[in-house]
């Protein structure tokens, strides 16, 4: 009995929790867990988890209950099952709650109910799948934190710049599964700190996470969301994939993230989707997305900042205030990441900067507010490389279009995903090249924007309000007006 004891506290498992249990049922999780076929040896916080889990129920808890035993007892005289079916069965009715509609507590009850079981088994066996998987695992270990691994993650967030109030408004459970799929993806490069932390605050601020759900019965935990995805065919790193573009974008091609967490029926309608659309649906997170995630989950300090970085490149205030922040941050992304050919000035910047946003479907406020970092999203999936995408946009908000055909221009592409999509028809006449020509319309255009910028201020009497414009807007105010404001 000592020896028993002694092997689940060598494995953290706290005495006051050992103490709870009969030596039988200690030693039938321990056979159960010893026994399996994992198919690689796994960890002791893994081997720990899965054991508390079996024990994890209230009719293993008590002085003279056999219940875990007599379990295995009739799994075996019930049914013609291997030892290695029996030992999957015990753990995936102990970590999941059930298999199927059969329920861990209800199994544990008595032999009848193991019969009606294995009489389902039997007839769905190829569809039961008893394999216990490593998202299996790393539900059992999330729902078994102790409190040192809960503030210890609570910290990993922090660090990573998430506030403190958004952390405790998510379960633990979810919060251990989304730092699973951020360390666990392998990103085209290496995130930032703060990257990390928006793209995990994309994954976990739906709703259906907060733990304020918990007592109305609308919890839903990341973990079975992976272990579903699982179960249908999707490897590790697409499972990765499919939560990170869903929850940064709201959905993948019509199916939305929500639904996804919220039951299994339309995680399989995107399944079957999928392998319809294969070639058309990439998985990957890219560059688009992360930038997203960014826009989405920015602070008020971050805004302010880009905010007066935009400033010192010389636009106004009042524009930039007129804009929503995701277009900005998408704006910012676009011009610094696109290869115009040549190094260009700062001036040059703002102009094409202004050009791109000058849209009204960019600003804020408004009912069908347009995003830079959707049209990103819906070039890529229409087949355009990143230097493609940042040309056409660009190209597009200078010169209206990029095909010699009506309907394409810039305000219809953020608009219509549809005409994005049909632009690859046109790949062969698209021209996107960003010429001197180009560079030239974007100082005209980006120079109008100005003016009306400074009339409008000339107007409302607050041009010194802006001292990082004051150079550029002296040049543009007519002379009179610039000494009767003085």
């Amino acid at each position: 009995m000592d020896e028993l004891k002694q092997y689940y506290r060598d494995l953290g498992i706290p005495e006051e929790i050992i103490r709870i249990y009969t030596s039988n049922n200690l030693r039938i999780a321990k056979q159960v867990v010893e026994g399996y076929n994992f198919g690689r040896e796994i960890t002791s916080e893994e081997k720990k988890a899965l054991l508390q889990e079996i024990l994890n129920n209230s009719k293993c808890k008590g002085k003279n209950n056999t219940y875990v035993r007599k379990l295995i007892e009739n799994l075996n005289k019930k049914g013609n099952l291997t030892e290695q079916e029996i030992y999957g069965i015990i753990i995936r009715l102990a970590v999941d709650g059930g298999i199927d509609k059969y329920s861990y507590t209800w199994m544990l009850q008595g032999s009848m109910h193991v019969e009606k079981f294995i009489e389902h088994y039997v007839q769905n066996k190829e569809e039961i799948d008893l394999s216990i998987t490593k998202t299996t695992i790393q539900r059992a270990i999330a729902y078994n934190l102790s409190k040192e691994d809960e503030e210890q993650l609570a910290e990993y967030y922090r660090g990573l710049g998430v506030p403190d109030e958004f952390i405790k408004s998510k379960s633990t459970k979810n919060l251990y599964a989304t730092k699973q799929i951020i360390d666990g993806y392998n990103f085209e490069r290496e995130l930032r700190k703060r990257e990390k932390g928006q793209v995990l605050q994309s994954i976990l601020k739906n709703v259906l996470l907060d733990k304020e759900n918990r007592n109305l019965g609308r919890l839903r935990f990341i973990s079975i969301l992976m272990q579903r995805l699982e179960r249908l065919g999707f490897n590790e790193q697409e499972r990765y994939g499919i939560i990170i573009n869903s929850a940064v974008s709201g959905g993948i091609d019509g199916h939305n993230y929500s639904d996804m967490l919220n039951s299994s029926k339309p995680l399989e309608k995107f399944a079957k989707h999928y392998i319809q659309n294969k070639e058309r649906i990439d998985l990957n997170v890219n560059e688009a997305t992360i930038q997203r995630a960014m826009a989405d989950n920015s602070t008020k300090e971050e805004e302010e900042r880009l905010k007066e970085e935009f400033e010192r490149f010389g636009i106004i205030r009042e524009f930039l205030d007129s804009k929503n922040t995701r277009n900005l941050y998408s704006a910012k992304q676009i011009v610094e990441g696109c290869n115009f050919g040549r190094e260009i000035t700062d001036k040059e910047k703002w102009q094409v900067l202004q050009c791109i946003l000058k849209s009204s479907c960019l600003s804020k406020g408004k009912v069908n507010t347009r995003y830079l970092s959707v049209l990103m999203q819906n070039l890529q999936e229409a087949g355009f490389e990143e230097q493609e995408r940042y040309k056409i946009i660009i190209k597009s908000a200078i010169d209206r279009s990029v095909v010699p055909t009506t309907g394409y221009s810039f305000s219809e592409l953020l608009r219509n995903k549809k005409k994005v999509l049909k632009l690859r028809e046109y790949r062969d006449e698209i021209n996107s090249e960003i010429t001197e020509e180009t560079m030239l319309r974007a100082r005209i255009m980006g120079t109008q924007i100005m003016k009306d910028a400074a009339k409008e201020l000339q107007q409302q009497g607050n041009l010194a309000s802006i001292p990082q414009t004051k150079g550029e807007l002296d040049a543009l105010v007519p002379r009179e007006n610039k000494e009767h404001h003085v």
